[in-house]
């Protein structure tokens, strides 16, 4: 008897041990829940909201709102989305979400990127249309470009690449000048380009080819995407200095006894202007 009541004894006291330690951890959760829902109550700051037209949304930070034609909103992690008027419905300012922003868009729509501002590179291909020794001829060229665009109309850089030439293939060292003159999907676009070129190699017919002062001016339109990429189609005007060498063969004859007579080769020296007129395209970053 003395034995059962003991082990009730242990019984009564082990469930009220329990039921202690059940309050307390449901104490200790309720803290801790308060705790979170105050924390977050802290951070419930704002962010603005772009409601499109098309049913996308953009949330962030508007970083410019010119009335009427454009708005340029920030969204976490430093992208900025430059977004036509005509194409947004509405603006809100709503409570930011806490750990990400989001952005929804719908796979027929993504805004159209502008860089008004920061570098740019540019891989620059095109075909060059001159009047040569055998009549119409044509040659390519591939340059690349980087510089700093300070605005639209106005981006300054250096480029370089390699054109060729009748006498041989030339690098030149080049400034180069460009901008658009509107800020919309498809811009008149101009460039112009100063520098000197190097002569990297000459043809087997040329005993001499050395390069000299260059230039070229053009214009076309630039083309920006829904991607950081942008194209450019031109049409334009080189103009290429160089010094040439070369063996030229004056044409035969035949003689009055029906020989055929071939005058020996001519040295021709001198400084030429090589001049194309050339169409272009590119693609910019």
């Amino acid at each position: 008897m003395y034995l059962a009541s003991k082990v009730f004894d242990c019984v009564v006291w082990f469930k009220h041990e329990v039921m202690n330690i059940h309050q307390n951890l449901l104490i200790l959760f309720l803290f801790a829940f308060l705790g979170t829902g105050l924390c977050f109550a802290q951070q419930n700051k704002t962010e603005e909201v772009v409601y499109l037209k098309n049913g996308s949304i953009i949330r962030g930070k508007i970083l410019e709102q010119n009335i009427g034609a454009y708005v340029r909103i920030q969204v976490l992690g430093g992208q900025i989305f430059t977004l036509a008027q005509a194409d947004i419905l509405e603006i809100k300012l709503e409570p930011a979400l806490y750990t990400y922003t989001r952005v929804i868009l719908k796979d027929e729509y993504r805004p159209i990127q502008y860089s008004d501002s920061g570098m740019y590179y540019q891989l620059v291909a095109d075909i060059g249309f001159y009047q040569g020794k055998w009549g119409g001829q044509a040659s390519s060229a591939l340059s690349v470009k980087a510089g700093y665009s300070f605005h639209r109309l106005l981006k300054v850089g250096i480029g370089t690449g390699f054109h060729g030439y009748e006498g041989g293939t030339i690098t030149p060292i080049m400034l180069d000048i460009q901008g658009n003159l509107a800020k919309q999907a498809g811009s008149p676009h101009f460039f112009a380009n100063v520098g000197y070129g190097f002569a990297i190699g000459s043809r087997w017919t040329h005993d001499v080819f050395q390069g000299g002062p260059m230039g070229q001016i053009g214009a076309g339109f630039s083309f920006h995407t829904r991607t950081p990429f942008w194209w450019t189609l031109t049409m334009g005007y080189r103009i290429q200095k160089s010094y040439e060498e070369f063996q030229d063969w004056p044409p035969g004859r035949t003689s009055p006894g029906g020989q055929w007579i071939q005058p020996d080769p001519v040295l021709i020296s001198g400084t030429r202007l090589n001049q194309r007129i050339v169409v272009a395209l590119s693609v910019g970053l």
